[in-house]
């Protein structure tokens, strides 16, 4: 083995010389198992310096770029141009980095754009398939096609003429574009096309903006990552902002330890995730689409615990800033006979009372972990209680935003120092407060849809397609129905085939019925896969 490895070291070689010798390196230890520190490193000598990879002053260029990715961060992004190409880039070195006023810095995905744009599997020209034609679209084979490369002008002729042909022949309301905004605003000066709605980033909490908590987005509502450092208690609900949120998030929930190292974290998630560990928090596992059981079994606890006088709940809170918590505060334009929360969870209005047996016997959480959360969440406690956008992605999950609130103002957590409730995702994971980058203007002026009663719900596009109409009901709007027979598909920027429900149909749908299907993307995804 010593052999081997100083061979590789002594040696002058080529990149793929030294391909060679790592391969027989790996296969030597793969083989051997442990390798000595001591040989691998016997004749190693100091490496050699390299120089920059672009000189400055040699024609480079700091520019200020953006970052496309939609994460909300704004995060500061430099590009080094030289000749027209981006060859390096950097982030955030304007000012001293300080808890309170931190860089702005770039994440890896970011900073990693430049790779993405010289990306080897980046396309870089246009494509057609190969037995796709005007004439005989051959839609059977999208997905098994091979695909023959198009000059711009070849595409641009194609496109504009297909487009052309098929609003002049069967009308804007059969072509369907499920996402893209410059698409869009091509087809609103054209004459329109239908569209999809959803929410399959916020979930239920689409509709909540505005309620206490969760203003004035559905990620705004807890404090501000300044205001968080006063917590002494800090549970993440299905929320894992060092592995899936913008900014500095897992920097500023450190800055909530420092700041008080007697802090108790709690993670509350099916996984034990990066931010458990980062914080090395308790972790309490639940089972995956079971939040709301969960909740109605610690509000319960809650409830029964106050009433036999732990003095957990925030009385004076409920009773001046909420309605319907109990028959005594229901709202005046209630229904003749409409129950009260307090009813429901007593199981007066089911028989059921939604006790921690009943909801540990549904989310799996032992029933004890409910006398011990609910005595943590009490009213005299500065607890963050932080939850996040997954719990109300999944179905019969209506009503979980308002079950956050319910039991956030139960025990007291809004509107006091070191006290909140609410969602901490995206942007505002952890970040919340003012951003440190402002966003600037669209650049492009807007066009609106002309096509009245346009738009198709995710979860249904690919099923009224099949059956030629579906329900317009825009979040939640009187339903009208709207006829579609597709006869063209623009994609934009969107992974709408695969991540939306129903792809095998989708699929289906986009193999019998179009007879055009375009696509703009940087790389082949699914959505370019089953394209023309």
């Amino acid at each position: 083995m010593a052999n081997i490895m100083n061979s590789i070291l002594d040696a002058k070689f080529s990149r793929r010389d030294f391909l060679k010798g790592t391969v027989a390196a790996t296969a030597a230890v793969a083989g051997l198992g442990m390798l000595s520190r001591e040989n691998a490193l016997a004749e190693e000598t100091a490496p050699a310096e390299h120089p920059p990879i672009v000189d400055q002053e040699e024609g480079g260029k700091w520019v200020t770029a953006a970052c496309w990715h939609n994460c909300g961060g704004r995060c500061l992004n430099k590009a080094l141009v030289k000749d027209g190409v981006v060859v390096r880039q950097k982030t955030d070195d304007t000012h001293e980095d300080t808890p309170d006023f931190p860089q702005q810095r770039a994440c890896q995905r970011g900073r990693a754009q430049r790779m993405q744009v010289f990306g080897a599997d980046r396309l870089k020209y246009p494509m057609k398939r190969k037995n796709w034609s005007i004439d005989a679209p051959n839609g059977e084979l999208r997905g098994e096609d091979e695909w023959e490369r198009l000059s711009w002008d070849e595409a641009i002729e194609i496109c504009a003429d297909e487009i052309h042909r098929i609003v002049q022949k069967y009308g804007n309301e059969n072509i369907l574009i499920p996402g893209g905004s410059e698409c869009m605003m091509v087809m609103s000066k054209l004459g329109g096309y239908r569209s999809c709605w959803g929410t399959n980033s916020r979930g239920a909490y689409t509709s909540t903006p505005g309620k206490v908590g969760f203003w004035p987005q559905a990620n705004e509502g807890i404090n501000d990552r300044i205001e968080l450092r006063k917590s002494d208690i800090v549970i993440l609900h299905g929320c894992n902002p060092a592995w899936s949120s913008a900014g500095s998030p897992a920097y500023h929930l450190l800055q909530i330890k420092k700041h008080n190292p007697n802090a108790k974290f709690i993670s509350i998630d099916p996984l034990y995730t990066d931010s458990a560990a980062l914080v090395e928090a308790e972790w309490i596992p639940i089972r995956p689409s079971t939040d709301m059981a969960f909740l109605l079994g610690l509000a319960y606890t809650v409830y029964k615990l106050d009433e036999a006088g732990e003095d957990l709940m925030d009385w004076d809170f409920l009773n001046t800033h909420t309605l319907g918590f109990d028959q005594e505060h229901m709202p005046t334009d209630a229904e003749e006979g409409a129950h009260s929360f307090k009813e429901y969870l007593l199981g007066e209005v089911d028989g059921q009372p939604k006790d921690a047996a009943w909801a540990s016997e549904i989310c799996g959480v032992p029933e004890e972990k409910f006398e011990y959360l609910a005595r943590l969440l009490s009213k005299e406690n500065k607890v963050a209680y932080l939850t996040a956008w997954a719990q109300a992605r999944t179905h019969n999950s209506d009503n979980l935003p308002q079950m956050h609130m319910t039991l956030g103002a139960m025990t007291g957590h809004f509107g006091k120092s070191g006290h909140c409730w609410g969602v901490s995702a995206h942007s505002r994971n952890i970040n919340g407060g003012y951003y440190l980058v402002g966003s600037g203007g669209a650049g492009n002026p807007s066009a609106q849809n002309p096509l009245p009663n346009s738009t198709l719900n995710d979860t249904e596009t690919w099923e009224a397609c099949k059956k030629g109409v579906g329900i317009h009901n825009y979040y939640g709007a009187p339903g009208v129905e709207v006829p579609i027979d597709l006869k063209m598909v623009y994609w934009g920027y969107t992974a709408f085939l695969n991540t939306r429900e129903g792809s095998t149909t989708g699929i289906e749908v986009l193999r019998s019925m179009p007879e055009f299907v375009l696509c703009q993307a940087m790389f082949r995804t699914t959505n370019a896969k089953y394209s023309d």
